[in-house]
């Protein structure tokens, strides 16, 4: 896998969730001399808010509001 999105729930009354990319990266310069690969780690990108279950028809608090 190249990249994975995790969304966390902020439990809040809009139902909203944050929103996290992470990359896949190798990092040579790392590895060990007997490894047959590069060191694999993921870079975690900029997060964002979002609704967690798509855009409500009619949003009824301030914030979803403003996200919709």
């Amino acid at each position: 896998m190249r990249t994975v999105r995790a969304r966390y729930p902020q439990y809040e009354r809009s139902l909203l969730c944050k929103e996290s990319r992470f990359e896949r990266r190798l990092d040579p310069n790392f590895t060990s001399p007997g490894a047959y690969r590069a060191t694999i780690y993921y870079e975690e990108g900029p997060c964002k808010l979002i609704f967690c279950y798509g855009i409500p028809q009619s949003p009824f608090y301030l914030e979803a509001v403003v996200l919709a």
